[in-house]
């Protein structure tokens, strides 16, 4: 083949079978063994009942870690840098800098201990779930 013609038919043949791909995917998610409810996996299991997700405080955890982080990152890089003997005129932007990275690694830590703690049903004024 010539030089022109050989990444054109690789092009075709590329997209061609990611068409099929995508045709097998969908043959497959149109099969009742996948249904559009998640239930148990075996049928001799499965009593009918969707799996809910689980509900906890992960998020507020996140938000508080990721606030809690930020201002100490923030304190930290701000204060380091106006302790130095150099011109403190870009300070401000280290400070910004400190609170983005203390924000992303104080997320983590707050998100995982915020997802320990399970979130109850809130219950109507009548007593009912």
């Amino acid at each position: 083949m010539r030089p022109t013609i050989r990444p054109l038919v690789t092009l075709v043949f590329c997209l061609l079978s990611g068409r099929l791909e995508a045709q097998q995917n969908t043959l497959l998610h149109a099969s009742p063994l996948w249904s559009a409810s998640p239930r148990l996996a075996s049928p001799a299991l499965d009593t009918g009942a969707t799996v809910k997700e689980s509900q906890s405080y992960w998020k507020e955890g996140l938000i508080i870690g990721a606030g809690l982080g930020g201002a100490f990152g923030a304190v930290v890089s701000y204060g380091m840098c106006s302790e130095s003997e150099t011109d403190n005129s870009g300070c401000v932007g280290k400070g910004f800098l400190g609170l983005l990275v203390g924000a992303a690694i104080g997320a983590a830590p707050g998100a995982l201990i915020g997802g320990v703690f399970p979130k109850h049903p809130r219950s109507s004024p009548d007593g009912t779930e």
